[in-house]
């Protein structure tokens, strides 16, 4: 509560939901730990709608991603050095199918084309 950024957003009665993640990663070849925290209204920004299956199909891991909602579904890879690359993935209506690479940190993310935010909501 001592950041005021922080504390007008965890007051602020418009926000009735709340995303939050972390991950390890590296930065400059250094091991490094990522936040992200998301404000919203919940009607719009429902990430736990965000649902993704896993299977084994010929030796390759394929991800199975589904959203309901107004927002994209897109998938993102960081790099060891903080390269963040968007990977292509096959949709279909509210679903995408993408092949996950062997190597590297992956996550499912929804894109806000109004806004023109990424958010990732899932590490594959």
């Amino acid at each position: 509560m001592n950041s005021s950024g922080h504390r007008t957003n965890i007051l602020n009665e418009d926000f009735t939901g709340i995303g939050a993640g972390t991950a390890r990663g590296a930065y400059s070849s250094n091991h490094a730990h990522y936040g992200c925290q998301v404000f919203s209204d919940a009607s719009r920004w429902d990430f736990s709608k965000l649902v993704v299956n896993k299977s084994l199909e010929g030796g390759k891991t394929i991800c199975y991603i589904a959203f309901v909602g107004s927002l994209e579904i897109r998938v993102i890879a960081v790099a060891g050095d903080g390269t963040v690359t968007e990977l292509p993935v096959a949709k279909t209506g509210p679903a995408a199918r993408f092949e996950k690479p062997s190597e590297g940190v992956h996550y499912a993310c929804l894109y806000d084309r109004e806004s023109d935010v990424l958010y990732p909501v899932k590490n594959l």
